[in-house]
């Protein structure tokens, strides 16, 4: 990932996700776990959606944009582990 990006000290792959989409720059990244899809949107902002599927039709849905600060590793494993 990009020097110049914030340091986390977690990553969602410490909470299951896989990288699915990998780049130097982490708001191009792109994690998956089941039905969910995680990225990075900079500013300290993480987007969460999830794929619905209604009868014939798969909709991807917003579960979570929140703002997860770099040291906030309860509040992360909060939202990508015991929310989802």
């Amino acid at each position: 990932m990009d020097t110049s990006s914030i340091m986390y000290e977690w990553s969602p792959i410490d909470f299951g996700f896989t990288c699915i989409r990998q780049s130097g720059k982490m708001e191009e990244v792109v994690w998956a776990k089941d039905n969910f899809r995680v990225r990075y949107l900079g500013n300290g902002y993480w987007l969460c959606t999830k794929k619905i599927k209604k009868a014939t039709k798969t909709e991807i849905v917003v579960n979570f944009c929140k703002e997860i600060r770099p040291e906030d590793v309860e509040f992360a494993a909060w939202l990508l582990e015991k929310r989802l």
